[in-house]
């Protein structure tokens, strides 16, 4: 395994497309950044899927946090994402292998399989649901060997930059509400507002943040 460098000889990490080539370390970083997470207990060969289908998406948007020529975050998004969640629909067959893979290990998944796959047929969170001009931030992860180095906000402004390049009118994300302070308070101090709160599948608490670009767009063209 990779080990990341030291903070001493620690690099600010270049940000830049992510590609197919990428895939398998950033799998991996997923699934040390997100310990016992639904996503990341249907494993690897459905998260390889899903990103792949990101990149594949004509709205996704996949960057890499790389240092010192190390993979140490990504984040990963689309425009349009009713496009993208109609996509998913039209790959649905593609994706039963690698859930059917994540099920055999991690049986007790089915009920929360079941409600997302019900969630995805009707297009998604209806209350999230914002037109073509919107992006969703959909996964953001930085390696916990790197943590604490700024490499998240870098990650967040990039993509953000993507998108409003792409015509973006905002930005918005979800996060779980409860023991998540830290990223709450992550996401407030980059200018994100709460819209709402919400319970989605196996009774988790969500919140959802959206920023407005309008504002950055409007600026820009001065």
């Amino acid at each position: 395994m990779n080990k990341i460098s030291s903070s001493r000889s620690f690099v600010s990490p270049e940000i830049r497309p992510g590609t197919t080539d990428d895939l398998r370390e950033l799998v991996d970083i997923h699934h040390r950044a997100f310990p016992n997470f639904f996503l990341t207990n249907l494993g690897t060969p459905f998260l390889r899927a899903y990103y792949r289908l990101v990149l594949e998406y004509e709205g996704g948007a996949l960057l890499i946090a790389t240092a010192d020529g190390q993979q140490v975050g990504f984040v990963a998004g689309f425009m349009n994402p009713d496009g993208f969640y109609a996509r998913m629909r039209s790959r649905k067959y593609h994706l039963l292998i690698p859930i059917g893979c994540g099920l055999l290990q991690s049986p007790q998944l089915l009920p929360r399989v079941i409600a997302h796959g019900l969630r995805i047929s009707r297009g998604g969170d209806k209350a999230s649901r914002r037109g073509a001009s919107s992006g969703e931030m959909a996964s953001l992860g930085v390696d916990p060997k790197a943590s604490g180095k700024g490499i998240g906000r870098l990650l967040v402004d990039a993509f953000v930059a993507e998108i409003r390049q792409r015509g973006a009118t905002e930005v918005y994300l979800t996060t779980d509400a409860d023991g998540n302070e830290r990223v709450n308070t992550f996401y407030e101090r980059l200018g994100f507002v709460r819209d709402r709160q919400f319970i989605a599948a196996g009774n988790r608490g969500m919140n959802e943040y959206s920023k407005s670009l309008v504002a950055a767009q409007q600026h820009a063209s001065v």
